[in-house]
């Protein structure tokens, strides 16, 4: 379902690589579950071939600049301990025949259920297949619930329709990429929006909060939190194929 991703130096979005600022050392203790998280090596490694007629820095981001915090603080982790199940990755044949259309949509494609949860969760980050431009329908993050006696629901071999999926745009809907950057019980989601910002989201009612740890201490004590203003959520079948909503940008910072 994953497809690889390149960022190009002209249009590059200055997102921060989040996981610095969130403390690695903190958040393990808090139980948050990391999402890519690697170690940073002093030296540069060697330049890959992009293929002919590519630009090297299309697949070598140490050629461009370099991504930076931008409206981003240094972010505490929640103090509490909230692990993450397993996740358990959709299988290659998730949305045939009807995968490329998503892609096409929504960019690269994340899609996974955690262990124990019957909400299934696919992450577009929003990103065209060139790598140049984002894609029309801008990133998003759609969740579909199965009941707990459907197991051909929950199979991640079985097909599925997108139809069915919950779209939610973040408040920068038209921009890329999104990235989840961490999650919290298998019900919340850090995401970085681009140069909007992080945000939390919520898998279980599908809105979109602010990224402080007392909004995810909130959350997930089940504590009334104000959401973000974000476009209004949409069925599959009426998001894919279509533009972005307009965008919310009263809630970037």
């Amino acid at each position: 379902m994953k497809r690889l991703w390149a960022l190009s130096t002209s249009r590059r979005v200055r997102i921060g690589l989040v996981l610095t600022a969130l403390a690695l050392g903190g958040l393990v203790a808090g139980g948050v579950q990391i999402v890519g998280a690697g170690n940073v090596k002093a030296a540069s490694p060697p330049l890959k071939d992009c293929g002919r007629g590519v630009p090297p820095e299309k697949c070598n981001p140490s050629l461009g600049p370099p991504l930076t915090t931008g409206t981003n603080p240094a972010i505490p982790p929640p103090r509490a301990f909230w692990p993450s199940p397993d996740q358990i990755q959709c299988g290659p044949a998730f949305f045939a025949p009807a995968t490329q259309q998503i892609t096409d949509s929504f960019g690269n494609l994340s899609c996974f259920r955690f262990n124990g949860r019957n909400e299934w969760i696919v992450i577009g980050d929003g990103l065209a297949a060139s790598g140049d431009v984002g894609a029309p329908g801008g990133g998003i993050v759609a969740v579909a619930r199965c009941k707990a006696a459907d197991s051909a629901c929950l199979d991640p071999y079985a097909k599925h329709d997108f139809a069915s999926f919950s779209v939610s745009h973040p408040p920068l809907s038209a921009s890329w990429p999104l990235r989840l950057q961490a999650t919290f019980g298998g019900r919340l989601l850090y995401v970085s929006n681009a140069n909007c910002g992080l945000f939390t989201f919520n898998v279980v009612n599908g809105r979109w909060y602010g990224h402080a740890p007392a909004d995810v201490e909130g959350l997930m004590h089940g504590a009334a939190r104000a959401a973000v203003a974000a476009p209004a959520n949409t069925p599959g079948r009426e998001a894919i194929g279509k533009p972005a909503p307009a965008t919310v940008a009263a809630s970037c910072g």
